[in-house]
């Protein structure tokens, strides 16, 4: 539907907002919480939701234009993240909430190990031992904490979306 596609716009335009504003205080050692993660997990997580790859895409553009690292780690990294939830979706139907916390900690570990692996490639010598101690788990950890309320956040945004269907 294009009107799933068009909200897409001010959703995810508002994430990175907050990402960039409130979210970068919100740390734990060098870890932070990556709110556009999240919310292209929970988008997927929805029943009626059918364009998550173009929100992956639309997100990890967006994140992706205003960062250090190269800028298709983020579309690349966001479209891998919702190909598994998808899979997850369809093995793991009668529990979004389960699959919402497994996607966030394997996505968070895809997303930044991707982009650990890119500074790697770019030269720049890091310790995994102490990327996965100091900035990975401390991620992992603070955007479980987030999953629920943008899981819910999500689902009603959802019934907004598709008033007369059950998501």
């Amino acid at each position: 539907m294009i009107l799933e596609i068009l909200l897409a716009f001010p959703v995810l335009i508002a994430a990175y907002i907050i990402q960039t504003t409130l979210m970068v205080r919100i740390t734990l050692l060098n870890g932070f919480p990556d709110l556009t993660m999240l919310i292209l997990i929970a988008w997927v997580l929805q029943e009626d939701s059918k364009y998550a790859w173009i929100w992956a895409i639309l997100g990890g553009l967006i994140t992706g234009f205003s960062s250090a690292i190269p800028w298709f780690i983020f579309p690349v990294s966001y479209l891998l993240i919702i190909i598994i939830a998808q899979r997850f979706k369809s093995r793991i139907w009668q529990s979004p909430i389960l699959a919402m916390m497994l996607m966030t900690a394997s996505g968070t570990f895809i997303l930044l190990g991707v982009e650990f692996i890119a500074l790697q490639v770019m030269g720049i010598n890091l310790i995994f031992s102490e990327i996965l101690t100091r900035t990975i788990l401390p991620s992992m950890l603070l955007n479980l904490l987030l999953a629920f309320p943008i899981y819910y956040l999500m689902k009603e945004f959802g019934k907004l979306l598709y008033p007369n269907k059950s998501v």
